[in-house]
């Protein structure tokens, strides 16, 4: 009786502890987020966080004037759009907050939020921005790839040592690069349209960026003939709101109008406005042993139960 006590109390732990593992595996799945995050995130704003959004009125929005489809100044009407920029208005709407947008070349959109002439910018997450900067939950996910001239002997990102490569002031790229023991030239440009045009002018040996603002702007410039990109992608990574570091009210506002956000599978809408994307950031599902062991349980359970 006493080993039927026990093998019925350690399969229930097992039960309780495999099924807490599938709850939080779903929620990170639908959400990105873990239980922790989730019950701080779901729940409405605190008494601080609306006074906190009362006070301010209005929040500074930084970004790159020329990165579409993600955020560009359009030349046709002059009018700064993009698809962070249509997420970004309707985070504004569901935390009922004011956002005034910044267009500015990429490196100086960081140097803003560092001085604090801005208060958010999107972007990517890493080591050396976390020393100056706070991150938001992801909102979406953005390869990086490298690019170059039809007919080239690039074929991966070991080849590009002793090569000149373009990449923009202030992106991620150049940190990815430069961990790494390699002899690139890294030629530093205003923006990815630089870096193409660089390419195209053979002043430059490759390009690496985000592979939707490369492939965007080829088709707009019509020269997704003279252009390559290479595969596999070299880093698959999420964009998060960035704030001044130690901001915790803004982040705590931000994270629970990106919650919110997702709810209503927001960023899938605008993604597939933008460039026919429907997933905003990767999902992987509930290994299949681990819902055969949920069952095994339950069914072992139920047979010592009777």
């Amino acid at each position: 009786m006493k080993n039927k006590f026990i093998f019925i109390a350690i399969l229930l732990i097992w039960s309780i502890g495999l099924l807490f593992f599938a709850v939080n595996q779903y929620v990170h799945n639908t959400y990105g987020l873990n239980l922790i995050q989730y019950y701080k995130d779901s729940k409405p704003l605190t008494k601080s966080e609306i006074a906190y959004v009362k006070e301010k009125g209005e929040i500074n929005f930084v970004s790159d004037k020329n990165a579409p489809p993600f955020t560009y100044v359009d030349a046709a009407d002059g009018q700064y759009k993009g698809l962070t920029l249509d997420y970004a208005n309707a985070l504004s709407m569901v935390l009922g907050i004011k956002v005034n947008y910044i267009p500015k070349e990429w490196n100086e959109a960081v140097n803003s939020l560092k001085s604090g002439d801005a208060d958010v910018c999107d972007m990517f997450w890493s080591p050396e921005r976390e020393e100056r900067f706070d991150f938001s939950n992801p909102i979406y996910l953005i390869r990086g790839v490298i690019a170059t001239g039809k007919g080239s002997d690039i074929d991966n990102f070991a080849d590009l040592s002793g090569k000149r490569v373009a990449i923009p002031s202030g992106d991620y790229a150049i940190e990815f690069v430069e961990q790494r023991p390699t002899t690139i030239t890294i030629v530093k440009t205003n923006d990815v349209a630089n870096a193409l045009e660089l390419l195209l002018n053979k002043e430059v040996d490759a390009v690496i960026g985000d592979e939707p603002v490369i492939i965007y702007l080829l088709k707009q410039q019509h020269i997704v003939n003279q252009i390559d990109i290479l595969y596999p992608m070299l880093y698959e990574k999420d964009v998060s709101l960035a704030v001044g570091k130690g901001d915790a009210l803004l982040l705590g506002v931000l994270n629970k109008g990106i919650f919110r956000l997702k709810q209503q599978n927001l960023m899938q809408n605008i993604q597939q406005k933008w460039f026919g994307l429907s997933s905003s950031i990767s999902k992987s599902p509930i290994p299949s042993g681990l819902l055969f062991d949920l069952f095994f349980v339950h069914h072992h359970c139920r047979i010592d139960d009777t």
